[in-house]
């Protein structure tokens, strides 16, 4: 391996003379129990290297699984060969470095570098047994636990340079159920800052009455009704609209959220932050063009309160980047992770609410069943049917539908109570006034 700084002197040598450069080194160990069987224990590790910038007013770019001499030599010749057709280089959209950013950013749970494949395994045993043990009817179980670490590096021709490490532990259960002729399953997954903080009792609970729950089902009931969207189906259903604050897809015309800053577009329920720096593992210290990432606002009661912006964007709307900037060769403004403001009362006081509703656990189809122009959407949903404020039953099939952005108006309150996502989105439950249900 050959470090960035040297690479970067090469590279300056050669007559590169802008140019940011991101390394990235990972490492996992994880474990899988299946039917009673370990059934796979695997170790790897893999690493990348990123160059992108300008040469002679010309953008060049490179990308490797190493940064050795060969291919810091092949870097240099394709570079230099790409002059010939690609398009300008804007050599202020390079990051220089800001005061005062990025110090004293957390290392991640330096427990989970020093974890054996033996802890691994009997922790995805005893989730194992005691998911197996919980009912008959559970005939099938696969247990995967997993370690991640990662140690990532960017450095520019502008004197940038920032390293962070970061870890996380993850767990996962598929459960397989019978009763009779009707099969079922359900999945769940968990992120824990370090594995010694895996919640075993609780993981189980929670997989094996949400698997056992279905072979209970029954038909749904269709029409206009209360509902409570799950943290996992708020989240599902907030990506898709929260990405249209992108400058860019403003810039091209594409977003349902232009010319609405400031303005209040959402119910006066829906506070949202962006919290890259949460300390958990999945923290993101700074963007893909090398800029400190930053907490923010992103809607307060109901109001847009910023777009997000890159280098390119920001210099064309004169305005300061967000540390939004993301993406591999091409970059554009995204998002890091959420955090939606939390109400007052538990999920299960919401649920006493409903008259008459649903507690939706599952969505899917978003990519093709919400339209991005108009925010229409059809969706297929599974959850539990609510009458006078009981979950009655378990409703494997049913269709939700309406406007995105009329639903976002109609929320009532968030709970009190969160869940995170993999990738540390924290959502509460979501309860809304009014929701369209086929069955």
């Amino acid at each position: 391996m050959i470090a960035l700084k040297k690479a970067l002197e090469v590279a300056k040598s050669s007559g590169i003379d802008s140019l940011m450069m991101f390394s990235s080194v990972k490492a996992e160990l994880s474990v899988s129990y299946l039917d009673g069987v370990l059934d796979c224990l695997e170790s790897s590790s893999d690493s990348s290297f990123l160059a992108r910038g300008g040469m002679d007013g010309k953008s060049v770019n490179f990308y490797s699984d190493i940064l050795d001499k060969s291919s810091l030599e092949l870097m240099i010749k394709s570079m230099k060969e790409q002059q010939v057709y690609s398009k300008p280089y804007d050599n202020d959209l390079l990051v220089r470095p800001i005061e005062g950013k990025l110090k004293g950013f957390p290392v991640n749970s330096k427990k989970n570098y020093n974890v054996n494949s033996k802890e691994l395994s009997d922790l995805a045993k005893e989730i194992y047994d005691k998911i197996r043990a919980a009912d008959d009817a559970i005939y099938s179980t696969n247990v995967n636990v997993i370690v991640q670490t990662a140690a990532d590096e960017c450095l520019n021709s502008n004197g940038v340079h920032y390293k962070y490490k970061s870890s996380a532990a993850i767990v996962t259960a598929q459960v397989l159920a019978k009763k009779g002729e009707l099969y079922v399953e359900d999945y769940k997954f968990k992120l824990y800052k370090d594995i010694t903080k895996v919640e075993v009792d609780k993981f189980v609970k929670e997989i094996c009455k949400s698997t056992l729950d279905k072979l209970k089902a029954k038909n749904g009931v269709a029409g206009e009704f209360a509902s409570i969207f799950d943290p996992s189906t708020a989240l599902t259903l907030l990506s898709p609209v929260l990405s249209h604050l992108s400058m860019f897809s403003i810039d091209q015309n594409l977003s349902l959220l232009k010319d609405t800053l400031d303005k209040k577009v959402f119910s006066d329920v829906l506070t949202i932050h962006e919290t890259p720096h949460d300390k958990t593992p999945t923290s993101v210290p700074f963007d893909s063009e090398g800029y400190p990432t930053k907490e923010k606002v992103l809607i307060e009661n109901g109001v847009v309160k910023t777009y997000l912006y890159d280098q390119e964007m920001a210099k064309k709307y004169n305005h300061e980047p967000t540390g939004n900037g993301f993406g591999s060769l091409t970059i554009h403004p995204g998002l890091t992770k959420i955090t939606i403001k939390k109400g007052s009362r538990k999920f299960k006081e919401l649920v006493k609410d409903v008259k008459e509703g649903y507690y939706i656990t599952d969505l899917s189809g978003v990519h093709s069943g919400l339209d991005a122009l108009t925010g229409n959407f059809t969706l297929s949903a599974e959850g539990y049917y609510i009458k006078d404020g009981k979950m009655k039953s378990y409703v494997n099939q049913f269709t939700v539908s309406g406007n995105i952005m009329n639903l976002l108006n109609e929320i009532k309150e968030m709970s009190s109570d969160t869940k995170t996502s993999l990738g540390g989105d924290v959502s509460p439950y979501m309860l809304v006034n009014k929701l369209i249900i086929s069955c």
